[in-house]
Parts: structure tokens; sequence; C-alpha cells
């Protein structure tokens, strides 16, 4: 089997295990892949974004990407702003 069917199997199978959690868990764990913390390993959540176009490796979640709402939340977004930056933006605009 080539590397690509390959990965596209293990997403495929990865995906089966998250389709019915909410976007708040896939994001909580995430976070704690971001911060090399372990993560239910029969999760689903590492392989399957690994496998996912755009993927730049857990430490940038939450910086260069993140992932999109409701449906999309099993697909990669590409982030304008850091988190940080978006809630420094927030905090600016309420301030003045």
């Amino acid at each position: 089997m080539s590397e690509k069917k390959e990965q596209f199997e293990k997403s495929r199978e990865a995906y089966q295990k998250i389709k019915d959690m909410p976007r708040s868990d896939i994001r909580y764990r995430l976070y704690r892949l971001r911060v090399n913390k372990e993560v239910d390993a029969n999760d689903g959540i590492r392989e399957y974004y690994e496998a996912q176009p755009g993927f730049r490796g857990f430490d940038r979640f939450a910086v260069e990407w993140d992932i999109g709402i409701d449906e999309e939340r099993f697909t990669i977004k590409r982030r304008l702003l850091s988190e940080l930056e978006e809630w420094e933006a927030i905090v600016r605009q309420h301030i003045t």
C-alpha cells in the first residue's frame, strides 16, 4: 500500500473515532497536543489532523491554524491572527 493511501486510511479510521466529538473537546485535545501533553492515543485526534492538508505541527495550533466551526471542525483553517493577537485586538477595541 502506498504511503499516501495508508495515510488516507488512517485518517478515515480516525475520523470515525472523532466524528461525534463536540468542537470544544477536539480543541481541548489539540491544545493538549500543542503543549506536548499526553492525549488518549485511541481518540483519533493526532492521526486525523496529522493527515490533513495544511497541517504544520501541533505547536502551531491556534497560532497559524485552527479548526472550523460545526461540520468544518474537521477541516484545518489558516488563521490570520494568532489567538493572542485576536484577543489583544478585542481588548483594545473595548478600551478605547
